[in-house]
Parts: structure tokens; sequence; C-alpha cells
């Protein structure tokens, strides 16, 4: 009886406290501090005489780990109030029409486009896009992101829609901000028309979880580290300087996940399927930190090691160099998978797109918007103008191969003023910024 009961107050207390330490170490000293109070008032009743009684310590730590998880999940509550719904219609039971093709959309966060890359990097990218032309691939030239960060891109691209359609009263700071963005991810309207015509949503994810759209049908993890495990690896018990003892460890998984991504994607093509599927990836590559070599080897560039990295003009020739040499591996995994797919699945469309530039290049505000847009479109050659951006992609899609009559959006520029406080208020430019 007595082992039983310190047995359910240690298991108690001790998840109390590990999911307390993962999410704020100062409120895990107030719990080990109360525990401790718990240990020294029962060891003052153990001196007398009576034989102890351990249920009342029991009860005691069940009561402080009961708090401690409802505190924690009224607090997750609490911050999901007054979020937009991302709840999603059911997939009908019946498959998508017979001829419907798959539909690859990778996300190549950070690509630059290739005018940036020339007056930029002095880096002439021609080699790469004339083979994607050879591969069928049709190239925007003037290619541009709706937005200058990631967030406002992705569920601007996934509800096709202008942000200020979707957030017209934006809460306040960053956090709540993002907390509505991850709600307008999940809702992903753009591609509920595609599932309500049969086709199977699959995700290939980052390890940022506000940007997956978790309404998905199907996630495929490349094994990773999760946004939980690394939360808990950087800002828990394990380590007080993630900097010095876990970075190397993050590095080494990042650079696993852009790999296993596209071999993912790969395996996908080669899969048999009962039905179409619209194939969401989102890749953090060729985006800092540099992990990569031309030749797909791994590297170790101090001024871009990590997060931080400090790439303000003007960059040196060397580090230059180490910012192409990603892009050029990066455009290498694109070229071998999109021959996967096509040679698995010619009639498929793939769109290898960015959600903005460089974005270092601080001197120069349009920058931050030329992006990449590629697109294999059998049976529909020139489907996206020169200039598109990520908000009409899917809509340009369905409307040509299935039949719909989705409206076509805003194709503005708009700019975060704010600095990395606030995504708001956001600058809108009908033409490309100047610099």
């Amino acid at each position: 009886m007595l082992s039983r009961a310190l047995g359910a107050a240690q298991g108690s207390y001790l998840a109390a406290l590990a999911v307390v330490a993962a999410v704020d170490l100062r409120i895990a000293a107030v719990v080990l501090a109360i525990g401790a109070l718990g240990v020294a008032w029962t060891s003052v009743r153990r001196r007398r005489p009576s034989a102890p009684d351990w249920s009342g310590l029991t009860r005691f730590l069940n009561f402080v780990g009961i708090a401690t998880v409802g505190s924690l999940v009224l607090s997750v509550g609490l911050a999901t109030v007054g979020l937009p719904s991302s709840a999603t219609p059911p997939r009908p039971a019946t498959a998508g029409p017979f001829d419907a093709p798959d539909i690859y959309l990778v996300l190549l966060d950070g690509y630059p486009r290739a005018d940036t890359l020339k007056s930029a990097r002095g880096f002439d990218n021609s080699e790469f896009l004339e083979e994607a032309d050879r591969l069928g691939f049709d190239l925007a030239e003037r290619a541009h992101s709706n937005y200058n960060r990631t967030g406002l891109t992705l569920a601007s691209f996934l509800n096709a829609a202008p942000i200020d359609d979707l957030m017209p009263n934006p809460p306040g700071g960053i956090v709540a901000q993002n907390r509505w963005l991850s709600s307008l991810i999940s809702r992903a309207s753009a591609v509920q028309v595609a599932r309500q015509l049969g086709y199977e949503f699959v995700h290939l994810p980052t390890d940022v979880a506000y940007l997956t759209p978790w309404s998905a049908d199907r996630l495929i993890d490349a094994g990773q580290l999760s946004a939980f495990e690394y939360q808990v690896m950087a800002n828990g018990l394990l380590t007080e300087h993630p900097t010095y003892s876990m970075i190397p460890l993050f590095r080494a998984d990042h650079a696993q996940r852009i790999l296993g991504t596209f071999e993912a994607l790969e395996g996908l093509a080669q899969e048999a399927s009962a039905g179409p599927r619209l194939v969401f990836a989102h890749v953090m590559a060729p985006h800092h930190p540099i992990v990569f070599r031309r030749d797909g080897t791994a590297v170790t560039v101090d001024d871009c090691y990590w997060e931080d990295c400090n790439l303000a003009e003007p960059l040196s020739e060397s580090l230059k160099a180490d910012v192409v040499e990603q892009i050029e591996f990066t455009s290498t995994l694109v070229l071998n998978t999109a021959r996967t797919i096509i040679d698995a699945s010619p009639g498929s469309v793939v769109v290898f797109f960015s959600d903005h530039g460089f974005r270092h290049w601080l001197g120069d505000g349009s920058e931050t918007f030329r992006s990449l847009l590629l697109a294999h479109t059998p049976d529909h050659p020139s489907l996206f103008p020169a200039t598109s951006t990520p908000v009409n992609v899917i809509p340009r899609i369905l409307n040509a191969y299935l039949g719909t009559t989705q409206p076509l959006a805003d194709e503005s520029f708009w700019a975060t003023t704010a600095g990395a406080e606030s995504y708001f208020p956001l600058r809108t430019f009908t033409t490309e910024p100047s610099p």
C-alpha cells in the first residue's frame, strides 16, 4: 500500500514538473518548491509515533499535478478564444474525377528570383532554369510574393485571399497574430475546394508548428524533431545554453528534414493512389542557415550558423559563395524530384515557388518580393502569367483542370512596417517597390 501510494505521488508530481519545465522554467521552480514543502511536511509528520500515512501527500501532489496541467489547458483555451474557425468540411467518400491530375505544390522558402541572384550575388541561374524548361516547366519571369513574411504568404496562399480580407481587424502583438495566422493556415479554404472535388490533401511540413495546415488529410513527417521536441531541448531542463550544446544537433536535423522532404515527394509520386492528391510541401531551403555545399555535403559557415544569421549587406565574397552553393544544391534537389514526379505521372501538375526573396538585402525594398515560380502544367501551357504571385496559384490550377470558377485575388504587394513586434500595419504597393 505504501509503495503504491508513493509511486502515485511521484508519478503525478514528476509528470506535472516535466510538462511545466518544457514550457517555463520559472513555473517549474515554483512547482519544485511546492513539492519540497510537501516532502518536508510529510517528514515532520513521520516523526510522530504513529505509522506514516502517505495518503495525504498523495492527495496533495495529485492536486499539484492536476492544477498545473489544468492551468496549462486553460491558458491554451484562452489563447484560442476569438480565433477564426479552422474547422474544415469532411472530404467526400467518393474519389475525384478519374482524369483529375495529381497536384504538387512545393514551397522553396527564400528562393530568390533570377534577376536578384544576378545583380546581388553575381550568380547566373540560367543553367537550372534551362533544365527546368527542358522538363516542361514554364518560368514566371517577374514572379513576386504578395508579402515579405512567410506566415502572411502562407495564410494568403492557402486561402486564396489577401490578408486584409482574412484579418480585417488583426489583434495586437506578434504572438496573437501568429495564432490567427495558424488558424487561417489550418483552414486552408482554397484547398478545401479541391477536397470537395475528391482530392486528398497531403502535407509535408517544416518543424514550425504554426505554419502547418493541421487540417490536411495526411501529414507526412520526415522523422525529424517535432516543434515540441525542439522547444523542450532548446528551453527545457536539458540545457541552459542551447547555442553551444544543442545547435549542432538542430543543424543536422534541419539538413535531414530538407533531404527527407524531397525523398518523401519522390516516394509519393511512385505510390499507388485511389484518387487524385493535392500535395503541399514546405521546404526550408535555400533559406538560412547554410548547411549544404553545392554537392550536398555538410558545411559550417560561422556567419550563418543558425537562426541568428549575420547576412547584412554588403556580404563578403566568401559568404556570397556560400549562399549561392546552398541555392545550387537546392536546385539540384528540385530537378531530381521534378524528374521523378514527371516520369511516374507525366500528367501531374507541379509548381515550385517561393514565399519571398533573399530578404537580407536591406538596401533594396523590392528584392524581398522577387520570388521563384516554375510550373509544369500539361495541356495548359503558360497557365501562370509572368507576374504571378502565390495567392492565385491554387485557383488558377483548379479553374484550368477542374472547371471551377474561383475568383482571382488582388496580386498587389504588402510589406510589414512594424519590425519584429507586429505584422501590422501593412503597407500596400500596386507595383514593385523601388529600391
